[in-house]
């Protein structure tokens, strides 16, 4: 079923985000009205008075996929550089799924372009 996007929920898929502490940026690739993790999670990655927040889905230049606050992002331009310190297997990983979830980048709207099911799914 497709989510219904309320004004809470500031970023877009496809779009390319930049975490304001530690800098790695990440492809848009789903997001939560708040977090779905347990409080054991929230604990473990500082994130207690993050929980209430919209939090982001993202394949990251570093190769990890990553879940996110809204509140530690920036929107930032241009497509995804994956770094080339990133050992083989997670270069490809990021690489196969940015492949798998995006039909390309749209250098007017300054992001990814969803491939239909995920379009669906978060319109």
């Amino acid at each position: 079923l497709p989510k219904v996007k309320s004004s809470a929920i500031k970023f877009g898929i496809g779009d390319v985000l930049q975490h304001t502490e530690f800098g790695w940026r990440g492809v848009v690739c789903g997001w939560s009205e708040e977090c779905e993790e347990d409080d054991a999670w929230l604990r473990r990655n500082s994130a207690l008075d993050k929980k209430d927040q919209p939090l982001y889905h993202m394949v990251c230049n570093d190769g990890k996929m990553r879940y996110g606050s809204q509140l530690a992002h920036d929107r930032v331009e241009g497509p995804l550089q994956l770094l080339h310190s990133v050992p083989a297997r997670k270069y490809e990983f990021a690489t196969e799924e940015i492949e798998r979830l995006f039909h390309t980048f749209d250098h007017d709207e300054g992001a990814y372009v969803p491939n239909a099911h995920l379009a669906r799914r978060f319109p």
